[in-house]
């Protein structure tokens, strides 16, 4: 939530789905999100991602998808793949990472206002 807050997306109604069911209801969950027009946000399993990424793909082919990877070991090959733009945030000399939070509000951001500039 703090990186939606500080992205710049619009969050006056927003969605968040957690995890998504397994399979009972997941591919009804996925019609139903398909027409939801807020920003939504969702947690995924690293061994489920790239299924999950490959039905947004299908479902919601004119909207944004933001895959983020853990601080310690990123994203696997097989979900870059997937991705059509990969991002890296330069870091000073002596800094290592970011957190997840701040990184995925800077880049949400960015984005964001690319899309829609702040006046």
């Amino acid at each position: 939530v703090p990186a939606l807050v500080n992205s710049g997306l619009p969050i006056n109604s927003f969605c968040f789905e957690g995890f998504l069911p397994l399979k009972k209801g997941r591919q009804t969950m996925m019609k139903k999100l398909a027409t939801e027009e807020r920003t939504m946000v969702f947690y995924e399993s690293p061994m489920r991602l790239v299924k999950t990424l490959n039905e947004f793909i299908k479902l919601l082919p004119k909207k944004s998808v933001f895959v983020f990877g853990n601080e310690a070991h990123g994203l696997p090959k097989e979900i870059i793949t997937k991705c059509d733009e990969q991002v890296r945030i330069p870091m000073k000399a002596g800094a290592e990472s970011l957190n997840l939070a701040t990184s995925a509000a800077l880049v949400i951001y960015a984005a964001s206002n690319a899309q829609t500039p702040i006046e």
